[in-house]
């Protein structure tokens, strides 16, 4: 199957980063959820390859090469991977506690938004997490009878600290 090697750069021409995807548009928008970076990009180039091997191969050679500034896979001797991974280790343990002091200390019940802004995430996640039942919450009668979905601050901080590892 067709396999997209693609590039971001910024507007100075500095490449930020390399990867594959099936589908390198869309990937784009994933990176605009997920990545510090997405503000950055000026410019993205496209690279067709007939398998995922071939843009796999052309994707660490690029990297090993080319080094851009955001990639960590290829980047690195074993060594410095292995530096950086416990680093953020530690800013993840880190995040973590303060997540969990700012639940804590902020209220003891939330609302779905309520939550995700606590959590510093789209609406879509907490609703998504609910869903799955990886984010506990109770519900209580609105004035109209209807029921409203509730967070409990210890339920948040259950999340954080088993599910968010």
């Amino acid at each position: 199957m067709t396999t997209s090697l693609y590039r971001h750069y910024d507007k100075a021409g500095n490449l930020l980063y390399i990867g594959i995807s099936l589908s390198a548009v869309q990937r784009l928008g994933q990176h605009a959820e997920h990545s510090h970076w997405f503000a950055l990009i000026s410019k993205v180039t496209i690279e067709h390859f007939e398998n995922r091997e071939s843009a796999l191969a052309a994707e660490r050679a690029a990297i090993i090469e080319e080094r851009p500034l955001h990639n960590i896979h290829h980047k690195y001797g074993a060594e410095q991977a292995k530096l950086e991974a416990q680093e953020a280790l530690t800013k993840i343990a880190q995040a973590r506690k303060d997540l969990t002091a700012r639940v804590v200390y902020f209220s003891p019940v939330y609302s779905l938004h309520q939550a995700a802004d606590a959590l510093s995430v789209n609406i879509r996640h907490v609703n998504q997490w609910v869903r799955e039942g990886k984010l506990g919450y109770f519900t209580m009668p609105s004035k109209t009878g209807k029921p409203v979905q509730y967070i409990s601050g210890w339920q948040l901080i259950d999340y954080i600290e088993n599910v968010v590892k």
